[in-house]
Order: structure tokens, then C-alpha cells, then sequence
């Protein structure tokens, strides 16, 4: 575009009126908006004043096609970006032709699928069987979890089948020849392996057939036949034989009969199985059975013996010893005999039979405020893991499902009671332990008095009707009028509210727990997530398991301090997990927060919000209208709720601390609150 020419003054120095064909170049090509302008030609300053052709900030103001923040702030279209967790497996149980498995921090809302290196494997939700497989023989299995807008991270298992053991050998009846006998293998399997031994004489393997030669006449032998494969556990038995006697020939004579008796032959062990269930603790038992051998010709009595040296007998298969220890590994041999004698002792088998569990000792009781603390020692477990206890009150039912000593007892205030404690395993339950010393249980404290609650017609300064207007409580600017709380004289005369010993004696302001509770406390009335839906603050146990919410970055505090400076950008690694209660704290307070109007919280909780794009943990009392709470709802789905309104509320109630492991954060009417110091 060419410079237009700069007009000549007019005679009686009036200006020219410009062209109207003129294109001033501020006004074509506004910075910001086209290519480089060129270079405009002086103007006399009356005819083109800059905020005419070009104003500042008309066509291309900076702040207008591109203010920051605006078309994409980071906290409004980028939200956190949530992963599925990598599977986390249970043990493996071994199958005769494979093995199972579980995936334990599933929350249900992902889908699983599965492949296998050997045999088929089937997915059922968060469970897994792998079958067709040989003896012994193993298998990785591959895992991918999908979950819509989740990313997921496959996972792997090795696990293997059972080792099988072989088949016993069974054999026919011995047939005996002069120096010689022999039997036959009656399951012989031409896929194994054999190996024969024998106490005299030469043992000789051909086919299924077994010849032991070499003995003298009527000569006794027992031969042990063993059987091995690959991959399998091996089998062995015996058989004993003798060779014929001597005959003799000679002249006809007159002959008469007579029967001829032995010792048993000894028998051949079988297994030994543990009774356990209902079995009292102290007295385990087992079941032992054997294959018995001849009889020698007489009435045979059967003699199980234990390594412990505990012994029972019978006339047949199977018999059952008792008296020994549960939990310990017992072997066990077996003796026939007769009127003659008895017979060479069997091999043996094994087992480690089990009872229900000891009782449980040294049973004590403590008093609290609305509940009692129960300990106790853990008796010996009878060879099965103790599962739970049964903590049994005198006057208040029965806590099932107890897991560990100690237990909190949630009573009423005067409650006097004893408490008793059961045991139990897989087994079955224990003898009920010896009583605790008596309790009461103590009633929360609520201090008389407490401002603003103070008696009315308190003279001088106390006249019905001053402490309580309509108004008093919640006029504009309630949070924070600075001449409305501490007028000269009005709340803090000098002789009114701190006379020696009566507004703030040390045990009237700070009882342990009441006006400092420990940080971070549930409303009891506020529901609360666990594993069997959502229940209010006050009826949560000791045996309930809490779902709560852990993310890569949460940090584990040991008092407020620890929080103030943490945020964080998004919740990476966001899950549900499972919860444990190890420990309860109840507490009174006087005052509490309503946020939006319908959910309650004690004025020491800690949430989870959004501020300026940045994850935060704040105290209720420093929450802003413009923050945003972070919720979830049953299905785990997040979302960010505006708090539009805070009331602070003054009124006695009870609020709760959840001492718990892992320590993730409590959902509480679905918003995410931190209850309770891990660390401190």
C-alpha cells in the first residue's frame, strides 16, 4: 500500500479535509491482527489523532483473543485423570489339575480377562481356575482389567498342579516253591518304573510277575516293591512269602492232619487323616488306615502307634488315636498280633492333627466414656489359625467377629458389666475364659455453664433475654464484625469473667478430649462408607471395615501442620480400598459445621477440595464459597459439588476418630474427609 501524501496547509490556515479514499494503516492492519504495516507518513496532528484510526485496545487488545485462563484453564477442561490399580493377587491353591486364584483390591467395578501359557483358564469377576493340567506341571497366567475411563496395567501369576502320587502296589497271594515264592504286581502299570527289594534270597522283576529264589526250606522273606514316574510322588508296599519245607519220600505210612499257625503277617499302612472339627483343645486326634496281611492262622488284634507314643488298637481298619497336641506333626506305624506273637512293624504315614483353640486368659476390662476396653491373651491357636473371638458382656449381648485384643465394647453411660472371651478357628469355638473385674461405663462430659449458655439473671451483666435475641447468633457479618465480639468492657470485664477460680478453673476448660478433641472428628450423626453400605459415625465398631479413598500422594499426617502446605495437581492411582479399625475415640463438642445446608461435620475436619485448580486438604473452618468439594458417589464415580453455604451451629453431640490401616481418606455423606493423625 503506497504512504499517502501529507496535505498542504490552506491559505488562511485552516486544515484540508482529508480524502475519504485514504486507509490510515492502524486502522487495515491492527497490530496482532494481519502482516507488518508499513510505516505511516508524518501526519499533522490535527487531522489523525491516534485514538481515531487505531485505539488502543479496538482491534487487537491483548487481552482479548487470548486473556489468560480463560479459553483453557487447567483446572476447568483438564480434569484429574484417574488409573486402574495393578492387580494385586491372592495365594494360590493347587488343584490335582491346576490352581485358583483371586485379584484382592478389586472393587467390582472392573471387568478381567485372562490368558494362560498352559491349560484353559476361566475368569469369574475377580476369581481365576486354571485346569488340564499334568502332575506337577505349571502355567503363567497374563491379566488384563479394563474399566471405562480407567487405563489399565496387566499383571502376571506362575502356578503349577499338584504333584499326584502313584498307585500302591497290590499284589496276588504269594505261591511258594521249594527255595523259592513268588506274587504278582495285581495294578502293574507298563508306564512305571519298579524296583524290588527283599529281606533273603533274590528278588526278580519280569512283567508283572515277582520271583524271590535263593531261599532255604520254609524260609520267611518280605519283598518291597516301589513304583516311580516323573512328575510323580512314588508308591511303595510289601508282601512277605517263605518257601516250601522239606519232603521226604518214602514207604506209605499212616498219616495224620494238623493245622500249623504263624505270626500275623504285618500290615500295610495306608493314610492318616485329622478329625479336628469340634475336637476339644489338648485331645487331637487322627484316623489311621492300613491294608491288613494273613493271620497267621489265629484272631489278630491291630496296634496303631504315634510318634508321640500315644496308642490305640482295634480289630480292623481304619482306628483312631487321640490325646495328642494339635498343630504338631505326628507319624504312625502299625503292628498285627495274635497268640503267637506280633508281627514286623508297617511303614508309616503322617498327619498333623488339630483341635478348636485354647482358652483365652488373663481377661481384664476398662472403663470409657460410652464404651469399655476389653484385652486379652491370645490362647494357643490347636493347629488352626484363630479366625475371631466372641467378646461376651453380662448384661449386653455378644460382639461376634472380634479380630485381634483389645476390643472396644460400645455401652451405655452406667452400664456395669463383666466380660467373658471365646476363641474360634475353622474347628470350631473355645471353652468361654474366666470373667473380667466389673466396670462402668462413664458418661461423656458436658461442662455446666459453658458461654454462651450461661444461667440466666447472673447479676450483674446477665438479664433474661441477653444472650439469646434472634438475632445474636447469626447477623450479617457474624464471622467477623470486629467491634461485635470484644467491645471495651462488654465481654471481658476483668472482674466478671476471670475471677480466681470460676470461669476458667484448668479442669473446667480443658477435660481431656472436650474442647481440643483429637483432630479431625465425624459428626455422629454424619453416614459413613464401609464394606456393608454406608453407616451413621455412632454405630460404626471395631468390627466394621471402612472403604476409603487412597491416591498415590496422600500424605500421612501426624498433626495439622503436616497438611497446611500439601497439594496436589490431580489423584493419581485414585482407589477404593479396604479399611481395618484398630482403634475408636469419641468425643463431646459444642459446636458444628453445616456445609450446603445438610451435611455435618465436626469444626476440626479436614476435606478434600479444589481451589485455583490445586487439590487441597483444608480445615472446614477455612473453606470458601468459591471452593469445590471433592465427592464420590456408591458407583465411585467423582465429582465436584460448589459449597454455596457454612453454618456454624452451636449444640452438644459426639464426634468420632477411626484410627484405621491402610490410612485412606473417609467417605463421609460422600465427600472425602482425612479423620484422625496416622502418625501420631
Amino acid at each position: 500500500m503506497a504512504t499517502p501524501p501529507i496535505p498542504s496547509p490552506v491559505a488562511n490556515g485552516a486544515p484540508p479535509i482529508p480524502a475519504p479514499v485514504f486507509s490510515p494503516p492502524a486502522f487495515f492492519i491492527p497490530p496482532g491482527f494481519g502482516g507488518t504495516p508499513p510505516i505511516p507518513a508524518p501526519v499533522a496532528p490535527p487531522f489523525f489523532p491516534p485514538a481515531f484510526f487505531a485505539p488502543p485496545g479496538f482491534f487487537a487488545p491483548p487481552a482479548f483473543f487470548a486473556p489468560p485462563g480463560f479459553f483453557a484453564p487447567p483446572s476447568f477442561f483438564s480434569p484429574p485423570t484417574f488409573y486402574l490399580a495393578s492387580p494385586v493377587f491372592s495365594s494360590i491353591t493347587q488343584t490335582s489339575d491346576g490352581f485358583s486364584f483371586s485379584i484382592t483390591n478389586s472393587d467390582g467395578t472392573e471387568t478381567y480377562s485372562a490368558t494362560t501359557t498352559a491349560g484353559t483358564v476361566t475368569v469369574s469377576g475377580s476369581s481365576f481356575l486354571v485346569t488340564g493340567l499334568t502332575s506337577s506341571q505349571s502355567a503363567t497366567v497374563t491379566i488384563n482389567e479394563a474399566e471405562s475411563g480407567y487405563t489399565s496395567t496387566p499383571g502376571g501369576i506362575t502356578g503349577s498342579a499338584l504333584t499326584a502320587t502313584l498307585a500302591t502296589p497290590t499284589f496276588s497271594n504269594t505261591t511258594s516253591a521249594t527255595g523259592s515264592f513268588s506274587f504278582t504286581i495285581t495294578n502293574y502299570n507298563s508306564s512305571q518304573s519298579y524296583s524290588i527289594s527283599t529281606t533273603s534270597g533274590t528278588a526278580t522283576l519280569s512283567g508283572s510277575v515277582v520271583t524271590v529264589s535263593g531261599l532255604s526250606y520254609s524260609q520267611n522273606a518280605t519283598v518291597t516293591v516301589t513304583t516311580t514316574k516323573s512328575g510323580y510322588n512314588s508308591g511303595n508296599a510289601s508282601i512277605s512269602g517263605s518257601s516250601l519245607g522239606q519232603v521226604f519220600t518214602g514207604p506209605a505210612a499212616t498219616t495224620t492232619s494238623k493245622t500249623f499257625t504263624t505270626v500275623p503277617q504285618a500290615p500295610t499302612i495306608g493314610t492318616a487323616s485329622d478329625v479336628g472339627t469340634n475336637v476339644a483343645w489338648g485331645n487331637a486326634q487322627a484316623i489311621v488306615s492300613f491294608t491288613v496281611g494273613a493271620t497267621g492262622g489265629k484272631t489278630v488284634t491291630y496296634t496303631v502307634t504315634s510318634s508321640g507314643s500315644q496308642t490305640a488298637s482295634g480289630s480292623s481298619s481304619p482306628i483312631t488315636v487321640s490325646g495328642m497336641s494339635g498343630g504338631t506333626s505326628y507319624s504312625f506305624t502299625v503292628t498285627a498280633s495274635n497268640a503267637n506273637g506280633v508281627s514286623s512293624t508297617s511303614g508309616s504315614t503322617s498327619v498333623t492333627p488339630t483341635t478348636v483353640p485354647g482358652v483365652p486368659t488373663s481377661v481384664s476390662a476398662t472403663a470409657n466414656v460410652l464404651y469399655d476396653t476389653i484385652s486379652w491373651t491370645a490362647p494357643d491357636n490347636g493347629g488352626k489359625a484363630i479366625s475371631s473371638y466372641n467378646v461376651i458382656s453380662s448384661s449386653n449381648g455378644t460382639a461376634t467377629g472380634v479380630t485381634s485384643s483389645p476390643y472396644n465394647f460400645t455401652e451405655s453411660a452406667g452400664n456395669t458389666d463383666t466380660y467373658t472371651v471365646k476363641a474360634i478357628n475353622a474347628n470350631g469355638t473355645s471353652v468361654t475364659s474366666s470373667a473380667s473385674g466389673s466396670v462402668t461405663t462413664q458418661a461423656p462430659f458436658f461442662p455446666p455453664f459453658f458461654p454462651p449458655f450461661f444461667p440466666p439473671f447472673f447479676p450483674p451483666f446477665f438479664p433474661p433475654g441477653f444472650f439469646a435475641p434472634p438475632s445474636f447468633f447469626a447477623p450479617p457479618g457474624f464471622f467477623a464484625p470486629p467491634a461485635f465480639f470484644a467491645p471495651p468492657g462488654f465481654f471481658a470485664p476483668p472482674s466478671f469473667f476471670s475471677p480466681p477460680g470460676f470461669f476458667a478453673p484448668p479442669s473446667f476448660f480443658s477435660p481431656p478430649h472436650f474442647f481440643a478433641p483429637p483432630g479431625f472428628c465425624i459428626e455422629q450423626n454424619t453416614n459413613v462408607l464401609t464394606t456393608a453400605g454406608y453407616k451413621k459415625a455412632k454405630d460404626i465398631t471395631l468390627d466394621d471395615v471402612l472403604l476409603t479413598r487412597v491416591f498415590d500422594s496422600l500424605p500421612l499426617a501426624s498433626g495439622p501442620e503436616d497438611l497446611s502446605g500439601w497439594s496436589a495437581d490431580g489423584l493419581v492411582n485414585s482407589r477404593l480400598v479396604e479399611s481395618t479399625i484398630t482403634e475408636i475415640t469419641v468425643t463431646p463438642q459444642t459446636e458444628t459445621y453445616i456445609i450446603n445446608n445438610n451435611q455435618r461435620f465436626s469444626v476440626t475436619e479436614d476435606l478434600l477440595i479444589v481451589r485455583d485448580g490445586k487439590y487441597l486438604l483444608t480445615s472446614i473452618s477455612d473453606i470458601k464459597n468459591d471452593d469445590k468439594l471433592v465427592t464420590y458417589d456408591q458407583d465411585g464415580d467423582a465429582s465436584l459439588v460448589n459449597i454455596f453455604s457454612k453454618e456454624l451451629v452451636e449444640e452438644e453431640t459426639i464426634v468420632y476418630d477411626y484410627i484405621r490401616s491402610p490410612h485412606g481418606l473417609i467417605v463421609a455423606d460422600g465427600i472425602l474427609a482425612y479423620n484422625a493423625y496416622p502418625t501420631k
